[in-house]
């Protein structure tokens, strides 16, 4: 597996039939350009303020190495748990530390469409 992979396998293996498992396999020595950790912790903040969020409601900036062919090497992903197990999301294909004034108001927005 290179740098940066991951693998998703419904298979069985003969030696736990009849028994059925899922594996997620992650190479974690990948090479992408990430985002410290107190960007990503700035980009929540950020995020949470200008959502008019409060404190009960979670809200997550995660950065995701994409597999598809063709797709960015990396996705920003902010997430907000709603009560009753409501989520909402909005990604850009970029470093959470490369976003900018642009990327914001897209999220505002897309935030008021939902």
């Amino acid at each position: 597996m290179s740098p940066g992979t991951a693998t998703w396998s419904n298979s069985i293996p003969e030696e736990s039939a009849p028994w059925t498992y899922n594996r997620l396999v992650i190479d974690l020595d990948n090479d992408s350009p990430r985002s410290a950790p107190a960007q990503l912790a700035a980009l929540r903040t950020w995020a949470r303020a200008a959502l008019d969020l409060d404190a009960t409601i979670t809200v997550m900036v995660t950065e995701l190495t994409c597999m598809e062919p063709g797709c960015p090497p990396l996705e920003t992903v902010v997430a907000v748990m709603l009560p009753q197990g409501a989520s909402w999301q909005f990604k850009r294909h970029k470093p959470a530390a490369d976003f900018d004034a642009d990327d914001r108001a897209r999220l505002v927005e897309a935030w008021r469409r939902r």
